[in-house]
């Protein structure tokens, strides 16, 4: 229901720059909720576990609270290796599905802008092509503003215009390497 309204208000299509936008929303939501943790383990007056509070009469706390607290720390435990994984995506400019991929990759190395004139190179899938740096994979995610990268907004009308602009370029390094790797081909295959 609600990616359906989504899709509406973005014009029927979900592209690639949408879904960049959606995930910036998660991470901000992550960022937020261990923020808000942080914020009550530093501001809270912790009660001792087996004692309960003493000005209610309890003798002791019941076996259900110590379920809960042991579930709630997995909980927070499971959501600290999320949130561990995905900093670790961002930083290297990857997607999870790139991440487990095992399949090779096959990349078009055009030599001239005529269109006939080309290689294609096969590359390790483990290869990273999109990494730019830290700094600039994490505002090709995140965006370059500091002050609202974290905030959970998304403006979908101004993300609908600025789709087909959007580039997403080869790292130097590997583009270097492909065009290197596209001229040994052809000239392996010449002689």
């Amino acid at each position: 229901m609600l990616l359906t309204k989504i899709t509406q208000q973005i014009g029927g299509s979900i592209t690639l720059d949408f879904c960049w936008k959606a995930y910036k929303v998660y991470l901000a939501s992550i960022y937020y909720l261990w923020k808000n943790v942080g914020w009550m383990m530093i501001n809270r007056k912790w009660i001792p576990l087996s004692t309960g509070v003493e000005g209610l009469g309890l003798e002791g706390i019941s076996f259900h609270w110590y379920t809960v607290a042991v579930l709630g720390f997995l909980f927070g435990l499971t959501l600290l290796g999320f949130t561990g994984v995905h900093f670790y995506y961002i930083i290297n400019n990857t997607t999870s599905i790139e991440y487990v991929a095992n399949r090779p990759i096959y990349v078009r190395a055009d030599f001239d802008k005529s269109g006939s004139n080309y290689e294609i190179i096969q590359i390790d899938p483990k290869t990273n092509v999109y990494g730019q740096g830290i700094y600039k994979n994490w505002c090709s995610v995140m965006g370059s503003n500091l002050f609202i990268c974290l905030l959970p907004y998304v403006d979908f009308f101004a993300a609908k215009k600025h789709t087909l602009k959007k580039n997403y370029p080869y790292n130097t390094d590997f583009r270097n390497h492909i065009l290197q790797d596209a001229m040994l081909q052809r000239d392996s295959m010449l002689k």
